[in-house]
């Protein structure tokens, strides 16, 4: 009888992805900052934690067992890049139209919902068979090669947009603008800036295993393990204060050389201060 397999890398998605649970369930729940970008970011984390789970149980031959895990999470993959945006947005506090044309974003994830569809009504049996036998034809690495294409030029298009919106200007009068301090927009843009890169390489090795007729493969374990530590560092980014851990520079006060700004001095209470106004030098007791 067949066992399951073990490896390092199994248990680190296995645990990527109880992590992504435990994330989620404290952006959910927490009142802390943006309540709307952390609902958005919790479902973005809970989406890429069921990725971590097939991740998993691919490595450790899980679908040995039950078959229908196979390519379960392919949609799931295209949803990931419209909700980084919808998040920066969110964080921002910038107006979300939703009308006919917002169907748009959920093109490529429906595109491979449409194309999966009759794998996922085959029986088990005949999943099993394919997973052992699958289909190396010129036109099925044709379609394959496109939604990998597609994949990759999604996140870079996406990241892109997100980023653009992070180097605008913030409202000064945004009362949402809280959750968006300088260090969390600051960061939010270096960790995009690495997905979209990410996204880059993605397109490029996917192009070079078709051209030299090599399988195409979903993710190097590698590559991979980056990506999710991009992605839950959002996360942690969302539930933490990135100000308090990277305190900002002043610059301006010491002719140009960098220090870190001095915290500000505790006010007295305005109660405290009335009183203490009332009073003459000449009416203190001596």
């Amino acid at each position: 009888m067949a066992s399951l397999q073990f490896g390092p890398w199994a248990i680190l998605y296995a645990a990527a992805a109880v992590q992504g649970l435990f994330v989620a369930a404290i952006l959910f729940t927490t009142a802390k900052g943006n309540a709307r970008a952390n609902k958005l970011l919790a479902i973005l984390v809970l989406a890429f934690s069921w990725t971590r789970f097939l991740a998993f149980a691919s490595l450790a031959e899980l679908y040995r067992f039950w078959p229908h895990l196979l390519s379960a999470g392919a949609p799931f993959w295209y949803i990931l890049a419209p909700l980084y945006y919808f998040y920066v947005k969110a964080l921002l506090a910038q107006p979300m139209r939703w009308n006919l044309f917002s169907v748009v974003h959920a093109l490529p994830a429906l595109a491979i919902l449409v194309y999966q569809f009759p794998f996922y009504l085959l029986p088990a049996e005949a999943k099993f068979e394919f997973a052992f036998n699958p289909d190396l034809s010129g036109a099925a690495r044709l379609t394959m090669l496109f939604f990998f294409l597609l994949y990759g030029v999604q996140n870079i298009a996406y990241l892109g947009m997100s980023i653009k919106i992070l180097q605008a200007p913030r409202q000064a009068n945004d009362p949402d603008s809280v959750a968006a301090k300088p260090a969390h927009v600051s960061w939010l843009k270096f960790l995009f800036t690495m997905m979209m890169l990410f996204g880059i390489f993605h397109v490029v090795v996917a192009s070079v295993e078709f051209v030299q007729n090599r399988d195409l493969v979903e993710m190097d374990y590698l590559p991979m393990a980056f990506f999710t530590i991009m992605v839950y560092a959002i996360a942690y980014l969302a539930m933490q204060q990135p100000e308090k851990l990277f305190r900002r520079r002043c610059g301006s006060e010491n002719r140009g050389r960098a220090r870190f700004c001095p915290s500000k001095p505790a006010r007295p209470s305005s109660s405290f201060a009335k009183s203490w106004k009332r009073k003459s030098p000449t009416s203190i007791a001596i």
